[in-house]
């Protein structure tokens, strides 16, 4: 599996109306795998995951290669035609997930539980829950003590998040769960969700009348997972 420097699981952007061609405006809903287009008011609302490039042997991640991609698959599966320039620069950048895989030669589990038994000690900024349906031994997810610090932080079992995740997406999940099961099995996913503009110009050292834009999070050249985790496990 090839890594990029800050890779994304998620992506959340909005743009002007009158910047999308093509749109059928009675459609106010359009998803597809990896993605879905949503009109709310006078705006494009388009959430975007990994999916929209998975292969057989990768769960896929939108990466610098391969996000000037997107706008023409979003035509090709919704109709929707938006400009690559301005997809990048100046659509509003509303969340992003960043997020790097952990291939471990112990148990996800042992991995884990020991992360949290860390963080218990030596963290009193934030408080832990389970990541989703998981259990504690499964996953983590730490949101800030402070309401106005908007971010989070997310570690868990990718193997068993597939696996129980294959009801909701059957089709999708069949095509990964037999043919590579033995590496996510062993690996541990991190993420960093940003999910204000604040926290995206702190993250992204931007300065403070800068709207946050796709191409911020892939110009940014240190890596977000480190340098975050690092402040994490610092704090």
């Amino acid at each position: 599996m090839i890594t990029y420097i800050n890779e994304c699981d998620k992506l959340k952007i909005t743009l002007p109306r009158e910047y999308v061609k093509g749109y059928v405006d009675f459609c106010a809903y359009a998803p597809f795998t990896g993605g879905v287009c949503r009109l709310v008011q006078d705006k494009i609302v388009i959430e975007l995951s990994g999916k929209i490039f998975s292969t057989p042997t990768d769960l896929g991640s939108i990466t610098k290669e391969n996000i000037e991609q997107i706008p023409e698959i979003i035509k090709e599966r919704t109709g929707m035609e938006i400009d690559i320039g301005y997809f990048m620069e100046h659509a509003t950048l509303c969340r992003f997930d960043i997020k790097k895989d952990l291939l471990l030669t112990d148990k996800p589990s042992v991995y884990l539980s020991e992360m949290r038994e860390s963080l218990n000690r030596n963290t009193d900024k934030y408080t832990i829950h389970r990541y989703g349906a998981l259990n504690y031994e499964e996953g983590l997810t730490l949101i800030p003590k402070a309401k106005s610090t908007k971010h989070r932080y997310s570690m868990y079992d990718k193997g068993t998040e597939v696996k129980k995740n294959r009801y909701k997406n059957s089709e999708y999940y069949d095509k990964f769960v037999c043919v590579f099961l033995d590496d996510i099995s062993r690996t541990v996913r991190c993420e960093y969700q940003s999910l204000s503009f604040d926290d995206m110009r702190k993250v992204l050292k931007l300065p403070k009348n800068k709207k946050p834009a796709v191409a911020d999070i892939f110009e940014y050249r240190p890596d977000i997972i480190e340098e975050q985790y690092r402040k994490l496990l610092a704090a």
